[in-house]
Formats: C-alpha cells, sequence, structure tokens
C-alpha cells in the first residue's frame, strides 16, 4: 500500500498565478542514474523539456532531463514540498511514473494526479530514466561534554632578599627619591 498525500491534485484546467513562499529548512537533492542532481528548493515539474508547460508557466522550476530513448512527456511529472514532505504527481505521462521503495526490486505505477509521498533513498523511475531522493545533508553533530572544574594549586613562591628588604621613598622637590 503506497502513502498517499492528504491532499488532491487535478489536472489544470485554467492557468491561475501561484504564489511561492521561500521556508527555510534543509533541503533534499534529487540523484539521477548518472549521478548528476538538483537540489528541492521549491516545486519543480521535470520532462524532457518542461519550460513551456502550464507548471512551468505557473511558477513551478522546470527540471529539464536528457532522454536516452524514449519514454518521458515533455512534462512527466511534478515534485511537490509540502508541510516538509516531498510528494510527487505522475502528470497522466503516457508511460506513467514507477517507485520502487530503498532496498526492494519491485516497481509499482502510481496512478495520474494522485500525490504519492516520495521518502528519502526511493527510487523514481520515469521514461528510461531513474530517480533517487537524497535526504538533507546533516551537520556533524558536536558534543558538548560538562565542564569539569580543575583545581591547580602551587606553592607559593619564596620572595628573593631583595624583596624583603623596605624600601623608603621620600620627596624633594615634588618629586619621589629611592632612598
Amino acid at each position: 500500500v503506497l502513502p498517499i498525500a492528504p491532499f488532491a491534485v487535478r489536472p489544470p484546467a485554467r492557468l491561475l498565478p501561484q504564489t511561492s513562499v521561500q521556508i527555510q529548512r534543509k533541503l533534499e537533492h534529487v540523484v539521477l542514474d548518472d549521478d548528476s542532481r538538483f537540489i528541492l528548493d521549491r516545486d519543480c515539474v521535470v520532462g524532457r523539456d518542461p519550460h513551456h508547460c502550464d507548471a512551468a508557466r505557473n511558477g513551478l522550476r522546470p527540471i529539464r532531463i536528457d532522454v536516452r530513448a524514449n519514454g518521458m512527456s515533455r512534462a512527466h511529472l511534478e515534485i511537490r514540498c509540502i508541510f516538509g514532505q516531498v510528494y510527487i504527481i505522475d502528470r497522466q505521462s503516457r508511460n506513467g511514473v514507477a517507485i520502487r521503495p530503498a532496498g526492494q526490486t519491485e516497481w509499482t505505477r502510481i496512478a495520474p494526479w494522485k500525490p504519492t509521498v516520495w521518502q528519502p533513498g526511493m527510487s523514481v523511475r520515469i521514461g528510461s530514466r531513474i530517480l533517487r531522493l537524497e535526504a538533507p545533508r546533516q551537520r556533524p553533530a558536536v558534543r558538548i561534554e560538562p565542564a569539569v572544574p580543575i583545581t591547580v594549586r602551587m606553592p607559593k613562591p619564596a620572595l628573593p632578599p631583595s624583596c624583603a628588604s623596605t624600601v623608603r621613598i621620600k620627596r624633594t622637590n615634588g618629586f619621589p627619591v629611592t632612598a
């Protein structure tokens, strides 16, 4: 059973202006089968030539993927980030979109226009290309150890004989003179 998004997506009926909101968060990467990659910094439309599709005109970032063989639509799928979760949406492409969870060997085709959760490590096949979602890079954790107080005791230095003697200062014409 594939996880389904808690919202619905319909094919675009008409062009509506959309507003993008930039949110500071750790960003996922999409890694392709040739090890090229792109950052998911906003919603995307992916295909062999997505620049002139309705989704790109409505503000989704077009991601063009080189096609090694036939099988990829001009605008094949959308990638959406909603409430920190990544979703993929088959744009009713001719050859569909298939997913494979990490560690699995079987591909499952997703239904067109039904958002499906894309977990890190999961592979997506569009045409002859495979994309994998890579989790945000974690900064190495810095361990903060509690401070342990250290007491250092040193013997008091003995005063040299010259310092132990008394020095008298007398004033002459307002200037101190050492006697």
